[in-house]
């Protein structure tokens, strides 16, 4: 009970925003963007996950769900972006669902007090990496 506690009382007054777009011309791009901003900078920055655990691992996994029959491989790959956050982790998803490959690319910065979340599913390396710097460096733009 202590544990839970002292969890539950180190995020009271967490604060969370978030949007998702869907590429308006029909396209297929789609990105996503969540803040949370945290009591202090230590608890941002603790929420940061590693490289090392996008290249360890934990980079190839295989999930299986019985009651709709699909196995879902991935393989996580770190990808570099730049970007004025303070930290940042960023890499690609590369999954297969059903037969179907899929592709996303995800970050995680922090900036002050608050963590910064991206996801973009894009076609190329080129394009996701370029749009998950435009969306972190617009978000500490109004963070400043």
């Amino acid at each position: 009970m202590d544990e839970v506690e002292a969890a539950k009382s180190q995020y009271e007054g967490l604060n969370v925003a978030a949007f998702d777009v869907m590429d308006p011309t029909g396209g297929n791009e789609r990105f996503g963007v969540m803040l949370t901003s945290f009591a202090n900078s230590r608890q941002a920055e603790a929420s940061v996950p590693a490289p090392s655990l996008v290249t360890g691992e934990c980079s190839n996994y295989t999930v299986d769900v019985p009651t709709a029959a699909v196995t879902m491989k991935t393989a996580l790959t770190q990808v570099q972006i730049t970007t004025t956050a303070e930290s940042v982790t960023s890499w690609r998803r590369d999954y297969v669902a059903a037969n179907q490959k899929m592709r996303t690319y995800l970050a995680v910065a922090q900036h002050g007090n608050v963590t910064i979340r991206a996801s973009v599913f894009v076609d190329s390396d080129a394009q996701g990496i370029a749009k998950l710097e435009e969306l972190m460096d617009a978000a500490v733009a109004e963070l400043n």
